[in-house]
Protein backbone atom coordinates (compact mmCIF):
# COMPACT_ATOMS: atom_id res chain seq x y z
CA UNK A 1 0.00 0.00 0.00
CA UNK A 2 1.46 3.31 -1.07
CA UNK A 3 1.16 6.41 1.06
CA UNK A 4 1.29 10.14 0.47
CA UNK A 5 2.34 12.87 2.87
CA UNK A 6 0.72 16.28 3.25
CA UNK A 7 3.17 18.73 4.85
CA UNK A 8 2.53 22.27 6.09
CA UNK A 9 5.30 24.69 7.08
CA UNK A 10 4.69 28.00 8.84
CA UNK A 11 7.23 30.74 9.59
CA UNK A 12 6.65 32.57 12.88
CA UNK A 13 8.18 35.77 14.21
CA UNK A 14 7.50 36.09 17.95
CA UNK A 15 8.08 39.36 19.81
CA UNK A 16 7.92 39.62 23.57
CA UNK A 17 7.22 43.25 24.48
CA UNK A 18 8.37 42.81 28.09
CA UNK A 19 11.43 40.64 27.44
CA UNK A 20 12.87 41.27 23.97
CA UNK A 21 15.57 38.67 24.61
CA UNK A 22 12.80 36.07 24.26
CA UNK A 23 12.01 37.18 20.69
CA UNK A 24 12.54 34.52 18.03
CA UNK A 25 11.91 33.55 14.44
CA UNK A 26 11.26 29.89 13.80
CA UNK A 27 9.82 27.60 11.16
CA UNK A 28 7.31 24.97 12.25
CA UNK A 29 6.48 21.92 10.16
CA UNK A 30 3.99 19.11 10.61
CA UNK A 31 2.64 16.42 8.34
CA UNK A 32 0.01 13.74 8.03
CA UNK A 33 0.26 10.60 5.92
CA UNK A 34 -2.67 9.26 3.96
CA UNK A 35 -3.31 6.39 1.59
CA UNK A 36 -2.35 7.33 -1.94
CA UNK A 37 -5.50 5.68 -3.28
CA UNK A 38 -7.44 8.61 -1.77
CA UNK A 39 -7.79 11.97 -3.44
CA UNK A 40 -6.28 14.89 -1.54
CA UNK A 41 -9.51 16.85 -1.96
CA UNK A 42 -11.33 14.12 -0.05
CA UNK A 43 -9.02 14.11 2.98
CA UNK A 44 -7.41 17.55 3.09
CA UNK A 45 -9.87 19.18 5.52
CA UNK A 46 -9.36 16.48 8.14
CA UNK A 47 -5.60 16.34 7.59
CA UNK A 48 -5.20 20.12 7.74
CA UNK A 49 -7.17 20.24 10.98
CA UNK A 50 -4.73 17.76 12.57
CA UNK A 51 -1.65 19.48 11.12
CA UNK A 52 -2.76 22.95 12.25
CA UNK A 53 -3.50 21.63 15.74
CA UNK A 54 -0.01 20.13 15.96
CA UNK A 55 1.68 23.33 14.78
CA UNK A 56 -0.48 25.47 17.08
CA UNK A 57 0.58 23.32 20.04
CA UNK A 58 4.25 23.68 19.08
CA UNK A 59 3.97 27.47 18.80
CA UNK A 60 2.04 27.71 22.06
CA UNK A 61 4.66 25.64 23.89
CA UNK A 62 7.51 27.76 22.54
CA UNK A 63 5.86 31.08 23.35
CA UNK A 64 4.65 30.36 26.90
CA UNK A 65 7.56 28.20 28.01
CA UNK A 66 9.36 31.15 29.63
CA UNK A 67 6.37 32.75 31.36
Amino acid sequence: ASQTRLTVTIAVRFSNGKNPEDDFEKTYTAFEIFDSSLMLNDVQDELLKKIIETITDQIYNDTVAKW
